[in-house]
């Protein structure tokens, strides 16, 4: 979602909020899993390109699981709740291990279909090579 606004409380000990556009007609990931037809894997895929750009950025959402993936109805995925996220000083392969260890560690603590695990290491995987 498009960003329309930041507010910074403090000076030494700080608080920031951005205030993003609304999304409309969206449904999480975990709501989708259910779903019947390509949906699910269009939406991993689609998920899959975000992660991609976090890691390119060194961008790691400490707390990436399917409730902070949402879908429109026209596939694309956007990636929500940034406020744990931080800069990884590490490598690109060093960070997508730890985005799929996160991931698959979201899925099990959620009773999620492990199938949301494997998709996503097969899509982020195929977008490291």
């Amino acid at each position: 979602p498009r960003p329309l606004a930041i507010i910074t409380r403090g000076a030494i000990v700080y608080g920031t909020w951005l205030v993003m556009e609304e999304l409309s007609d969206t449904r999480s990931l975990v709501e989708l899993q259910n779903d019947e037809g390509d949906g699910l894997s269009l939406a991993m895929d689609a998920l899959g390109k975000q992660v991609g750009i976090l890691i390119k950025n060194r961008i790691f959402h400490v707390d990436l699981h399917p409730g902070n993936v949402l879908v429109s109805n026209d596939g694309r995925a956007f990636i929500v709740d940034f406020d744990k996220a931080r800069i990884f000083t590490g490598g690109e392969a060093a960070l997508r291990e730890l985005y799929l260890r996160r991931w698959r560690r979201a899925v099990i603590k959620h009773k999620l279909s492990p199938v949301l695990a494997e998709m996503m290491s097969l899509t982020l995987r195929s977008y490291s090579e």
